[in-house]
């Protein structure tokens, strides 16, 4: 097996630091997070705490993992330029 390399490592870190500051923050945070904003900025959409501030870094951790393996084991990216894979590397823990 591959060795883990370090921008893995790294970028799956970077989508669980909202996770660590969802949890220091907790007990602060509101039992409905708002979600969606319509175009005069009234929230029209809210999320439930547990889904909205553990669930979602979990989802990005688990994206970037899986775009990695990808990048990694698709022959088609063979051909692809260094810089794109690395933008596409970081382009997950940058949103």
């Amino acid at each position: 097996m591959k060795k883990l390399n370090h921008t893995v490592f790294i970028t799956t870190c970077l989508c669980l630091l909202p996770l660590f500051a969802a949890l220091l923050l907790w007990d602060r945070m509101p039992d409905q997070v708002p979600m969606h904003w319509n175009a005069a900025g009234e929230i029209d959409g809210y999320g439930s705490k547990p889904l909205d501030l553990l669930g979602l870094p979990c989802m990005m951790a688990g994206l970037n993992l899986f775009l990695h393996f990808m990048l990694d084991k698709d022959p088609k990216t063979d051909n692809m330029s260094r810089a794109l894979k690395g933008i596409s590397y970081w382009l997950l823990p940058a949103l």
